[in-house]
């Protein structure tokens, strides 16, 4: 797993023609692009492997336009907008501020890396469990992504059971169409069924492997009747097609503090008690960043990742201070040092969620900086202060120690 990481280098894009007043603005970054240009491109190519996979996944992911990005397009007179208007709409069209460029963190290539193997031995109910905030919807989202480009010709579905969804058959069936793009929603709820399952079975019959993977998010709001249809579903492609079985395998992601509820229900409903070993049934063993090392390398993509194919993120927030040689990578000594002041907070891990919030908006207050004086022993820690009490990360860490889920990744035994 280190040489996945190791050798996964990222490089993201995302663009929008600028209007008259943004070319004026930006004019002055050009002179220093192709500086930066050859620091964020450097390094060798890798091997194809793991990594390279991840990465090409990454690159390839669609960037929804900003909404300010299209009031921008139509708006009648753009180049009337002063330079410091101009300046904040792009800094929310920035991927890491949009955040709409997935980021490859050590706990993703890890959960992905589980999943797989779980897949290619056929084993159906591995789940990853973790706390709320620790990315578990994101490392699901991201597996299912790369399952379609590791293994090409397996078929794969997502569904995220929700908080607010009834108890009613209708609504779940409703819920099930559209995750799994069925499209007519219309009819009476046992028609709307029997195209389902015939959509999934065209589906999976159609893919080279003959064989389903279903991301089943949030689990633990599983309804009756989403369990129910799930059995229904996995003995449809299993034994209903009779001279023509398809394979299906089940990946749960679910909240640890609501594992032990989950397993309940599932035992109580003796005619689906079956599904428990299809969709619950192994921990793949989730664990968050706990460590320097791993946080050096979260940060270390921020390095080089790119804007527009050349300019490095960090270079985006910090040009100055990019071009005098200081690498955001060098600021995880700094916050690994604040948070590792607080007893076992390694252990509980850093939620992905409140981590990339403290480091957005690290990157938003440092701007106020941006001189030689970064580069390239750092800034000074009071910034990082006042990024984690801004963004209530230890009201995240506190939030873990109630729920007593501890996922801390602590390196190799």
């Amino acid at each position: 797993m280190a040489s996945v990481l190791s050798q996964t280098r990222q490089e993201f894009s995302y663009s929008d023609e600028p209007s008259a007043a943004e070319s004026q603005t930006q004019s002055q970054e050009h002179a220093e692009s192709a500086d930066l240009q050859a620091d964020s491109s450097a390094g060798p190519d890798a091997e194809s492997n793991l990594g390279d996979d991840l990465n090409a996944t990454v690159e390839s992911a669609p960037i929804r336009p900003a909404f300010g990005a299209v009031i921008h397009r139509i708006s009648a007179t753009p180049e009337r907008l002063a330079p410091d208007v101009i300046a904040r709409r792009n800094q929310l069209q920035h991927p890491l501020i949009s955040q709409t460029v997935p980021i490859l963190t050590p706990p993703v290539a890890r959960s992905y890396a589980l999943i797989e193997e779980s897949t290619l031995h056929g084993h159906s109910g591995g789940y990853v469990c973790g706390a709320h905030g620790d990315g578990i919807s994101y490392a699901l989202q991201f597996s299912k992504a790369m399952i379609q480009r590791r293994i090409p010709g397996v078929a794969t579905f997502y569904h995220s059971f929700g908080a607010s969804q009834s108890s009613d058959d209708r609504d779940c069936m409703a819920a099930f169409a559209q995750s799994f793009d069925v499209g007519i929603l219309k009819g009476r709820t046992a028609d709307l069924r029997v195209r389902i399952l015939r959509n999934v079975a065209l589906r999976t019959r159609s893919s080279d492997l003959r064989t389903a993977v279903f991301f089943l998010d949030n689990a633990q709001y599983m309804q009756e009747d989403d369990i129910g249809f799930l059995y229904d579903l996995r003995h449809h492609l299993q034994h209903d097609l009779k001279e023509d079985p398809l394979s299906a395998v089940f990946v749960a992601g679910i909240f640890s503090s609501d594992l032990e509820v989950m397993n309940s229900r599932l035992k109580h409903m003796q005619h689906h008690r079956s599904l428990e070993t299809s969709v619950i049934e192994r921990d793949l063993g989730f664990s968050s960043i706990g460590t320097y090392d791993e946080l050096r390398k979260l940060f270390g993509t921020v390095d080089q990742a790119t804007t527009g194919g050349s300019k490095s993120w960090t270079a985006h927030f910090l040009p100055r201070a990019f071009r005098k040689g200081y690498r955001f990578e060098g600021e995880a000594q700094v916050l690994f040092s604040l948070l590792s002041k607080h007893e076992g907070w390694a252990e509980l891990g850093f939620p992905a969620k409140a981590l990339f919030a403290c480091i957005r908006s690290f990157l938003t207050l440092a701007r106020e900086h941006d001189d030689s004086r970064f580069a390239p022993t750092g800034v000074n820690e009071d910034l990082w202060k006042q990024a984690l009490d801004f963004t209530c990360f230890v009201d995240s860490m506190d939030r873990k120690l109630v729920d007593g889920t501890r996922t801390g990744y602590l390196g190799e035994e």
